[in-house]
């Protein structure tokens, strides 16, 4: 019977096969080999993804730890009853942390806290309930939060002390203090009403477009430095719908524009009061009644109208 040798690959053959399968490895996405996560308490490694695999209820134990550039995938599920539900923390080293959606956090002491100087990027996640929304105390923190709710907080909706916060698309309503508490950056689409107070932006700059700020207990928008906003709506707060004020800066002498702005039906200690500042801002195509100028001086006082409004 004739046999038939089957024919043998070449070496280039088989290098080229090779080289194939490394680059189909190559562009796997991270997440084949991501750590899986279905205990509270568990902590994400440096660079690696840790993905969560069922709703966590933590008795009061920290939910997962993000050491430097790891990430969190919510991955639809819940964390609730922690100390802090995430935390970023490398040891209190500079680091930088995500935590993507869909997913919620509720009932926690923190639901998203960092540690040190920190860059957290955080999207489509909803933080309630909890003592402190999303919470940063550093002035060397960056916080970008995209498509995130950060409501019926005890304290703060959210709270970032460094100067560089970039939000986009943000709810933070009824929260005990203040919705939004950043010292500086850009903000598109941001609601913060029936809190305490709206939305403060202290220490450097401000840019925002179309920020709402309805029914707070104080002010709606408050600034103590520059400050650029297109699209403000502010009614119905108690202490002002904008005011910007010192705050023992120089801020008196930083620009303050205004533009396609809806600013009525505010208050400042029983007086109608839609637009408060230590200096007259820039307006163009605003809506408001009453404008004052304000003595900062420890014991506030409204100074004559700054005659921009309809009433002033």
């Amino acid at each position: 019977m004739e046999q038939h040798s089957r024919p043998r690959r070449s070496c280039a053959a088989q290098t080229i096969a090779a080289l194939a399968v490394l680059a189909f490895l190559a562009v796997l996405p991270a997440g084949v080999f991501a750590l899986d996560i279905t205990t509270c308490g568990t902590v994400v490694p440096k660079t690696e993804v840790g993905v969560l695999q069922a709703d966590l209820d933590c008795g009061g134990l920290d939910g997962v730890v993000l050491r430097r550039r790891a990430t969190l995938d919510m991955n639809g599920h819940s964390i609730s009853n922690a100390t802090s539900a995430v935390s970023c923390d490398n040891g209190g080293k500079g680091t930088r942390c995500k935590v993507t959606g869909p997913g919620s956090i509720d009932s926690s002491a923190f639901g998203v806290r960092t540690v040190g100087k920190t860059k957290l990027t955080i999207s489509d996640v909803t933080v309630t309930g909890c003592e402190q929304g999303i919470y940063g105390e550093s002035f060397r923190m960056t916080l970008i939060a995209t498509n995130v709710e950060a409501s019926d907080n005890v304290q703060y909706g959210i709270r970032s002390g460094g100067a560089r916060a970039k939000l986009t698309n943000v709810v933070a309503n009824g929260n005990g203090q203040a919705g939004v508490y950043i010292f500086g950056g850009k903000a598109i689409n941001v609601t913060a009403n029936d809190n305490q107070w709206g939305f403060i932006t202290a220490k450097r700059r401000f840019r925002g477009t179309d920020i709402t700020t309805n029914d707070n207990t104080e002010t709606g928008f408050r600034s103590f430095h520059s400050l650029r906003v297109a699209g403000l709506q502010s009614h119905g707060n108690g202490r002002g719908g904008l005011m910007h004020i010192s705050g023992g800066t120089t801020s008196s002498k930083k620009p303050i524009r205004l533009a396609n702005a809806s600013v009525t039906g505010n208050l400042f200690m029983g007086t109608p009061a839609d637009i408060i500042s230590v200096r007259t801002p820039k307006v163009d195509d605003v809506t408001c009644e009453y404008s004052w100028g304000f003595l900062d001086d420890g014991q506030p006082d409204l100074l004559p109208p700054l005659g921009i409004c309809s009433n002033d």
